[in-house]
């Protein structure tokens, strides 16, 4: 383990990508009502919203995890932190899981649900922070006990297997199967980013943006040949499939603009290092907003939320954004408020 260096420089890249991944999430939850798989109340589904947000921004979430595991990656070897096993259980415990049992008992007493199903199921969107419980466990594991590169590599094809597994799914493991690879693979990243230097190479970004975009004009083919795009994205196995590579490769050209984007940089935007500093918090709290609307005040508005569907996602997500920015930033002004949002 390498000593401590606490004069590292920050990660610029990790603060722009945190900042674009918690909007992305958020604006996807904002158009989730109009998607097939997610009619919150009854609205026309619009497959043109499917396609942009369930396919071109399918890397949102791997994205986040990715991000994660990138930066766990880079303090424990180059900080040379979470030396201690029970210690880092402890931080983490306090970290993911006291706001987890916190804002589901929230959720579900605005949305009067049922709280010991909600901890032990999904629980919204809650189940994030289970699964990246679990990724941090297993991760912690790995870097203690798998030294060599080639024992690395042979985890990394493991965790590509289990994302296939359907076993036990309490407590945020079903979703830890299918994410833990983005996890690991934001921690590898990190540790071997020389030897992987060469995806920003100009012949890889046109490869990998290629790539990018054949994928999409696959499932724009099936779209365009089908005679019923509803229900599509989850349905179609080439849709799928092709979703599966996006993720990756989405992770990979996120990773490659913002290179470019900070090549021109001197200092990076305040909005930036604001949405990074709480990021956290607007995780947590957009979906309490956001669903507390939809289960109090769209019954009201929802003719004119279907006839405007155009207009009303992007409000919606001005107004959650909004919300969520103004209770973080009060919140942040008070020491107890890390243990919620860090």
């Amino acid at each position: 383990m390498k000593p401590a260096a606490p004069n590292l420089p920050r990660l610029n890249n990790i603060v722009v990508l945190r900042s674009f991944a918690i909007i992305a999430v958020v604006l996807y939850h904002c158009y989730c009502p109009w998607m097939s798989e997610w009619n919150w109340f009854e609205c026309k589904c619009r497959p043109i919203y499917s396609f942009i947000l369930e396919v071109m921004f399918v890397g949102r979430m791997p994205l986040f995890v990715f991000v994660s595991g990138y930066l766990f990656s880079h303090l424990v070897i180059d900080r040379g932190k979470y030396t201690s096993f029970l210690g880092f259980v402890n931080n983490k415990f306090q970290r993911l899981l006291i706001p987890c049992l916190v804002f589901t008992g929230l959720m579900c007493l605005c949305l009067q649900e049922n709280y010991f199903e909600a901890v032990v199921g999904y629980g919204y969107h809650l189940w994030f922070l289970k699964m990246l419980f679990w990724c941090f466990m297993t991760a912690w594991l790995l870097n203690r006990f798998v030294k060599s590169k080639l024992g690395r590599i042979a985890a990394f094809v493991l965790s590509l297997g289990l994302m296939g597994f359907h076993g036990i799914t309490i407590l945020g493991l079903g979703q830890y199967y299918k994410y833990f690879s983005f996890f690991y693979g934001g921690y590898l990243f990190y540790a071997y980013r020389e030897s992987l230097s060469f995806i920003f190479k100009r012949w890889f970004i046109y490869f990998i943006s290629l790539t990018y975009a054949g994928l999409l004009l696959v499932v724009l083919a099936r779209y365009i040949c089908a005679e019923e795009t509803d229900g599509m994205i989850h349905g179609d196995r080439i849709v799928a499939f092709a979703r599966y590579l996006l993720r990756p490769v989405t992770i990979i050209l996120a990773l490659i603009l913002v290179d470019l984007y900070l090549k021109t940089k001197d200092e990076i935007s305040i909005i930036f290092t604001k949405l990074n500093s709480i990021s956290y918090g607007i995780y947590l709290f957009h979906m309490l907003i956001l669903q507390s609307l939809h289960k109090y005040c769209f019954s009201e508005v929802a003719e004119f939320a279907n006839s405007h569907y155009i207009f009303t996602p992007p409000m919606l997500f001005i107004l959650v954004t909004g919300l969520s920015v103004a209770i973080c930033t009060v919140l942040k002004r008070y020491s107890w408020s890390k243990w919620l949002i860090g």
